[in-house]
């Protein structure tokens, strides 16, 4: 069996089983395929990585703009990074953009900040020809929700979408690493039961909590969460070449 990773950086078992929901449905892996490590103390640790056909990072509280990180956070850091410099193909949510974007020769700045709800995915021309998202419209809504953004590409990485409320909604960082900044594990659901768990961690005025949940319930995911669905193609696709390629 060709199995993925799901590796959830953030603390709080209701939110760690949530996201892992979030990935299941939006994959369609069903929990045979998709194991789940939690990455939210200092001695939690990345598994074996060679051993999956994929790995799939999710969001994050953390900001990488953050002063004075905590040892927790910067040790979750390190462990992300492990899967970018795998040879295991990896695609980050969110968070993942301002970690690699870090990381990576990029900049990331307190700018392009969106409010938890809609935002729109612009395709670039090199998308054309993305795996993820080939077959894709080029312009489509997703749902989204940070405070810092990318606004320098890392080294060598390639901007697979923009968008009009943030410039730097996807982009490559090498054959087989990708990073969405909007949230293409989630659907409505998904996002009504996140901003439950961060109505205080400035995603939006908790006061305005239902008039953002009312327009949520309007935002169509289906072509976001598709490129979920197109990773895990690729990379059975992938692993499939790779075992005849040895055979």
């Amino acid at each position: 069996m060709q199995k993925f990773l799901l590796v959830s950086a953030r603390p709080g078992a209701a939110q760690q089983a949530a996201e892992y929901r979030d990935f299941l449905v939006n994959t369609g892996l069903n929990r045979a395929q998709l194991d789940h490590v939690c990455l939210d103390s200092e001695t939690s640790m990345m598994p074996e990585l060679d051993n999956y056909a994929g790995i799939l990072l999710g969001g994050s509280p953390f900001n990488v703009t953050t002063e004075n990180p905590s040892d927790v956070q910067l040790h979750v850091e390190s462990e992300l990074l492990k899967a970018a410099k795998s040879a295991t193909p990896a695609l980050f949510v969110c968070f993942g953009n301002s970690l690699l974007g870090k990381h990576c020769g990029g900049r990331v700045e307190k700018k392009f900040a969106e409010e938890a709800g809609i935002t729109w995915v612009e395709l670039t021309s090199a998308a054309r020809q993305d795996p993820l998202l080939r077959g894709l419209p080029l312009r489509f809504s997703s749902l989204t929700g940070h405070t810092e953004s990318v606004v320098e590409l890392p080294t060598g990485a390639t901007l697979l979408a923009t968008g009009p409320s943030c410039p730097v909604q996807m982009f490559r960082l090498s054959d087989d690493v990708w990073s969405c900044q909007f949230h293409a594990d989630m659907d409505i659901e998904a996002m009504l039961i996140r901003m439950e768990f961060y109505r205080d961690n400035g995603y939006f005025d908790p006061e305005e909590f239902e008039a953002v949940a009312a327009a949520v319930r309007l935002v169509e995911t289906r072509f976001a969460n598709q490129i979920l669905q197109n990773f895990v193609t690729y990379c059975r696709q992938r692993s499939s070449k790779l075992l005849l390629a040895s055979a």
